[in-house]
């Protein structure tokens, strides 16, 4: 919304910019948009991967268990790799978390 009013509307559709919207909000909003191409991509026969890094560290948590919800559905259509620090945000999405630093241990030290 606009100090002018309410942001216009067409066809129930309220229009604004995204620059409006609080940091929280604009994050479900780009990760939709990634999700969406993926969709695109899948239905064209391409094979997609989804790299996220810290997204959704500013969503409170109503947004984030349905964001959680959203990617779970996602990850069964394309390969998704969430990249975070916040331990308290990547619990509860359906899958085992690793840790980085212990993958590469792992690898350095099988060689």
């Amino acid at each position: 919304m606009n100090s002018s009013g309410p942001a216009p509307s067409v066809g129930g559709t309220e229009l604004g910019q995204v620059t409006e919207l609080s940091f929280g909000a604009r994050e479900p909003t780009g990760l939709i948009s990634r999700l969406a191409y993926a969709e695109l991509l899948r239905e064209a026969g391409r094979l997609s991967l989804v790299i996220l890094d810290d997204t959704l560290v500013h969503s409170d948590s109503d947004r984030l268990e349905d964001m959680k919800r959203i990617l779970f559905d996602a990850a069964s259509r394309y390969q998704i790799l969430l990249f975070t620090c916040h331990t308290e945000k990547r619990r509860n999405l359906g899958v085992e978390s690793r840790d980085l630093e212990s993958l590469k241990d792992q690898v350095l030290g099988a060689r």
